[in-house]
Order: structure tokens, then C-alpha cells, then sequence
């Protein structure tokens, strides 16, 4: 299967659709302009990044839908794997079960703070779904916003300082 069929696959799935014209509306093309880009091989991935976007509800993984693998599912496997290590080590250790269900609970607990709210998550998939324009945009909003500087922004003190002028 070639690259474009397995994106499109991929797609499908995550929209829930059969046809082509169900994912050309979907990206906000003709039937027509899907099918030229299909008979290319050039998968509409800056449509689909722009869809993703305005459509954060449908939760759609670019990452996955483009490459057929995600950090999204990556990072969720390591941490069931280190839940898995966890509960083995501590099977180890003479721990009655009230103890081993504390340590469980205390581990999914961990888990849950770690991953982020639902406006969080909205944000992280809009972020991930923009190009690297857009991402820098919406870094320096952030920041504008919070009122903290960038990683590319100097900090507030130095903008305050007046620039060193020759006498």
C-alpha cells in the first residue's frame, strides 16, 4: 500500500467515513480536487492540519494520520508500561492488598495530574495541528497573554533598560 492510501486509510478511520467524497468535504474540497491530489500521490496535509484545527472536537491525531505512528499513543504506552513495572515491583514486597491498591491508586493519580485538562488538550491539539508559523504564533500569544517571555523574547527587565547611547 502506498503512502497516500495508508494517510487516507488512516484518515478515514479517524473521521468515521467510507468514501473519498466524505473526506474531501470533510477537508473543505471538491470531489474533484481530492481525486487530482490522490491520482498525484499528495496527500492535502496542510488541509488536514487546518481541519484538525478548526475541529478540535473530533480529536484527530495528524501525527498518526501522516506517519501512522503518534507521541500521543507512544507517551500513553510508556506510561501503562511503568504502571506495569510498578505493580510489579511492588508484588515484590510483602504489601497486603489495601497497600498495593493505595500504591495503584497513588500511580493513576500521578498519571491523571500529569495529563493535561480538557483546555489543555484542546490547545495542544490545535498547537500540533498548526504548521511552524502558526505554532510560533501561538507561543508568542501565549506568552503575550500570560505576560511571561519566550524562549526567542528577552525578558521584561531588559526591554526596561534604556539602550547605552555614546556622549
Amino acid at each position: 500500500m502506498d503512502e497516500f492510501s495508508s494517510q487516507l486509510l488512516r484518515l478515514k478511520q479517524a473521521l468515521g467515513v467510507v468514501e473519498d467524497q466524505d473526506v474531501a468535504h470533510a477537508l473543505g474540497m471538491t470531489k474533484a480536487a481530492f481525486s487530482d491530489r490522490k491520482r498525484r500521490g499528495a496527500f492535502p496535509a496542510e488541509k488536514l492540519r487546518a481541519t484538525a484545527a478548526a475541529h478540535p472536537e473530533w480529536h484527530m491525531d495528524v501525527d498518526f494520520v501522516l506517519t501512522g505512528s503518534s507521541r500521543v499513543i507512544a507517551r500513553r504506552d510508556l506510561l501503562l508500561e511503568l504502571v506495569a513495572r510498578s505493580a510489579a515491583i511492588a508484588s515484590r514486597y510483602d504489601m497486603s492488598d489495601v497497600e498495593k491498591a493505595a500504591l495503584q491508586e497513588d500511580i493513576f493519580n500521578a498519571l491523571r495530574a500529569a495529563s493535561p485538562s480538557g483546555d489543555e488538550r484542546d490547545l495542544l491539539d490545535h498547537f500540533r495541528a498548526a504548521g511552524s508559523t502558526a505554532r510560533a504564533a501561538i507561543i508568542a500569544a501565549a506568552a503575550a497573554l500570560a505576560g511571561t517571555p519566550t524562549r526567542a523574547q528577552p525578558s521584561p527587565s531588559k526591554l526596561s533598560r534604556k539602550p547605552r547611547t555614546k556622549t
